[in-house]
């Protein structure tokens, strides 16, 4: 399966969540969450992390951005 580029930019983070039930991707200046089984995507932020790590909870997301300190975000699925 291949997902789209929304933002034609170049992926520079993947990750799934430790359940597989979604994946997070790096593209341009978005953060998007996809659905791997459907490639639905699911969400859509203007952020642009330079680096990103998934709890093996798989409800807290880490991410670093450029001149920003380290960001936790709680998930909901």
């Amino acid at each position: 399966m291949r997902f789209k580029d929304t933002e034609n930019g170049v992926s520079r983070t993947l990750a799934f969540s430790p359940d597989g039930r979604f994946l997070t991707f790096v593209s341009g200046d978005r953060l998007q969450f996809w659905d791997p089984a459907s490639g639905r995507l699911l969400g859509d932020f203007d952020i642009n992390p330079q680096s990103l790590t998934l709890h093996p909870n798989g409800l807290l997301l880490a991410t670093v951005q450029k001149g920003r300190p380290i960001e936790l975000w709680k998930l909901r699925y």
